[in-house]
């Protein structure tokens, strides 16, 4: 069951320079991931009062780089709803606008040949070994090349987490030292494909509004269970 946590001001801060443009009062962090859904990390959007964008987070360590780079992803898809048409406030409009995406010309998925899923990638890890994903994401390169692989909390003293330092000053300033690292919009728009896969993400999204967490799930209910399990798969 996810459970509602408050990121650590070290963390926090941090993301605000990341993304200086996001309303971060719509957003609500969870430890763990709804039912149904296997990801590192998984955004929704439910267009209700604020926090009406959830960010769910698999794995949550205060102090790990992985937490930080998978925080930063799901971030990116936050950006890309508030400055989708509606601004995420239409409920629906973030399933039906991912799911065009998602099923592409033939199926797309949830790698890095989504459009979507690519721009969060190669903002913060690169996406590993995903198909699709060269691996060299730009937070992720910053961090290991430039700040030496340090995190932006530490664990060692109590209280922890506390503000880590690099060179004597915050880790925050050491972001905010790379403007190549901020994002204030998402450069993502629509593909001929997404476009013809608008009236079959719509139901879909129509769906997700009243409960289902995963792809499979929303189709299944709006098409049918066959078509919903092999997009879902």
């Amino acid at each position: 069951m996810p459970t509602l946590i408050a990121l650590p001001s070290c963390l926090m801060d941090c993301c605000k320079v990341l993304f200086p443009k996001l309303d971060f009062s719509r957003i609500a962090f969870y430890h763990g991931l709804p039912l149904g859904v296997s990801a590192d990390g998984f955004t929704m959007s439910s267009g209700g009062p604020s926090p009406d964008i959830r960010i769910y987070i698999d794995t949550y360590d205060p102090c790990s780089n992985d937490t930080f780079l998978d925080i930063a992803h799901e971030l990116v898809h936050a950006v890309q709803i508030q400055g989708m048409t509606g601004g995420g406030h239409i409920p629906g409009s973030w399933a039906t606008y991912y799911l065009s995406h998602y099923m592409g010309c033939g199926g797309r998925g949830g790698d890095c040949d989504n459009a979507l899923e690519k721009e969060g990638f190669d903002f913060s890890d690169g996406g590993g070994d995903k198909p699709e994903c060269d691996g060299q994401g730009k937070l992720g390169t910053f961090i290991y090349t430039v700040l030496g692989g340090a995190a932006p909390c530490e664990c060692t003293l109590q209280p922890w987490p506390t503000p880590n330092t690099i060179s004597m000053q915050t880790y925050a300033d050491a972001l905010r030292a790379a403007p190549d690292l901020v994002m204030t919009e998402s450069r993502v728009g629509r593909t001929w494909c997404s476009l013809l896969n608008w009236p079959l993400s719509f139901i879909a999204g129509g769906y997700s509004i009243f409960g289902f967490s995963n792809t499979g799930g929303a189709i299944g209910a709006g098409i049918g269970t066959g078509a919903g399990g092999i997009i879902g798969g």
